[in-house]
């Protein structure tokens, strides 16, 4: 929602909300969804470093998990410029 309205910085901090929430409640799934938005987030501020951070993470915990989100983490890193990614 906010990155839509061109606020990257809410939609950070919301995402960084979720993903100390899900931390908390130890949700994998959620906190790989969170890292996502974060990417997405910081990707949108043009802070392409940050958002490959937040994409590995996720990919990590798509990958553990089984999750079909992991191939769309691959493209948005792949996006990003992460030519070096190494499958899992």
């Amino acid at each position: 929602m906010f990155l839509a309205a061109g606020q990257a910085e809410h939609a950070r901090a919301e995402h960084a909300a979720a993903l100390a929430l899900a931390d908390k409640i130890g949700d994998t799934y959620q906190q790989a969804h969170a890292h996502d938005g974060l990417g997405r987030a910081y990707r949108a501020a043009d802070r392409c470093a940050e958002a490959r951070c937040h994409w590995q993470q996720a990919l990590t915990l798509y990958t553990d998990l089984g999750a079909p989100e992991a191939s769309q983490i691959r493209v948005q890193l792949t996006m990003a410029g992460d030519h070096g990614l190494r499958e899992r």
